[in-house]
């Protein structure tokens, strides 16, 4: 039967023999092999995350906040995030990618903040399947930031600028649609109580649209497809507010000669429904 000193040889050549086949990325291996075969673990661990975490720095050009050199985990924080990285391995065109991406932010933070962080305030030995599996993880993360490309803070700016710039675009031109689809629905409203029942109530609210010198260069930029029937509309409702100007105390409103009127109302709510439609 083995002695303990025989069975304490074997597992520790069994755990080398281990480090020897999966700890292959040569940084890694340089820092932590020697502390992990003199059975020194918790160093062994320690310096392979100490030398992740310089590896980082270095390829990404030491980067600074406010002045300062970034380390840890606002490192990790800074050089992953996802709106502006400075280390990438894809387009970031697709939301799976941009999650791939923010996964790792958080890998590479939380390796910094769960396993190298509690090391340097320990002196204590640790268990060497545990450091096993844990400078397995730098060995990947390595790996990891050796494929990575550099995007400098220059080149971030102007890319994520723009991204920045369109999506600001975007959410202007959504209030703008927002704010026309309510002022057309107003509109509707106004005008089919006009061809229903030519009450002169009616007529005083049909011109809901009030901002349309504000809406148009944005109408003729955003909607040009469908631009021609904005200008009816508004055409339409301008040419009733001239009537209505006009026929004011002459015009009795339930006579035959108000009916082309209400048609040009019944006409405009139509185009206002189409318009309604096309911008949902």
């Amino acid at each position: 039967m083995p002695s303990d000193n025989e069975l304490r040889e074997q597992q520790e050549s069994e755990h080398n023999d281990i480090f020897d086949r999966l700890i292959v990325h040569p940084e890694i291996r340089r820092v932590s092999e020697h502390g992990f075969k003199s059975r020194n673990y918790r160093n062994a661990i320690f310096d392979s995350y100490v030398q992740l975490e310089e590896m980082v720095k270095k390829k990404t050009n030491y980067p600074k906040s406010r002045g300062r050199e970034l380390i840890g985990v606002a490192l990790m924080h800074n050089i992953f995030d996802v709106n502006n990285p400075l280390l990438l391995w894809s387009s970031l065109k697709t939301q799976a990618e941009r999650d791939e991406l923010e996964g790792f932010k958080h890998i590479f933070a939380g390796a910094i903040q769960g396993i190298k962080n509690p090391l340097s305030h320990s002196v204590d030995n640790q268990d060497p399947w545990r450091a096993l599996n844990q400078i397995i993880l730098a060995n990947y993360l390595a790996f990891i930031v050796d494929m990575a490309k550099y995007r400098s803070p220059t080149q971030k700016t102007e890319k994520f600028t723009e991204k920045a710039s369109a999506r600001a675009n975007e959410e202007e031109l959504a209030k703008i649609r927002d704010q026309i689809v309510t002022d057309l629905k107003k509109a509707r409203k106004n005008l089919e109580g006009l061809f229903r029942s030519g009450g002169v109530d009616y007529l005083h609210r049909i011109s809901a649209l009030t901002t349309w010198n504000h809406y148009k260069s944005n109408l003729e930029k955003f909607y040009q497809e469908i631009f021609s029937d904005f200008l009816d509309v508004y055409g339409n409702i301008e040419k009733l507010n001239e009537i209505i100007k006009i026929s004011l105390g002459t015009v009795n409103y339930s006579s035959p000669r108000f009916n082309p009127h209400k048609k040009l109302a019944y006409e405009t709510v139509k185009k206002i429904d189409y318009l309604l439609e096309k911008l949902k």
